[in-house]
């Protein structure tokens, strides 16, 4: 999967030297994205668990767990595949709970953009 995500990162981004990845799920992912690229970036999105669900109940997607159950099921098996650490080593975190729509993509947009001006690290 990360090999065919490189594929299309390098065809979209054509002269820029900035891909956007979202979805990662493992370590290992990272650093394969670290040997295709060079200098990667984590940024972490978080929310509590509740709120999660109940997003994913509203998207409604075919795929999207339909119960808690579900749910705790999808959550733990990620976790396993290693996302926990994936948000342990991330260079930053955004918290996408508590406000507004308008302000967590303000914020999305303001950490973006000093990543894209090499501050994004650490």
């Amino acid at each position: 999967m990360a090999e065919l995500t490189v594929r299309k990162a390098e065809a979209a981004a054509g002269s820029s030297d900035t891909v956007l990845i979202d979805g990662v799920r493992s370590w290992e992912e990272v650093e394969f994205f670290e040997r295709a690229f060079g200098d990667v970036v984590v940024v972490a999105v978080h929310a509590p668990r509740r709120v999660r669900f109940e997003r994913l109940v509203a998207r409604g997607r075919e795929d999207d767990p339909k119960t808690w159950e579900e749910f705790v099921e999808r959550d733990e098996r990620e976790l396993g595949l290693g996302i926990g650490k994936v948000i342990a080593l991330s260079d930053a975190m955004l918290l996408n709970y508590g406000k507004s729509k308008e302000e967590a993509l303000r914020e999305a947009r303001e950490l973006l953009a000093e990543v894209v001006r090499g501050g994004g690290r650490g």
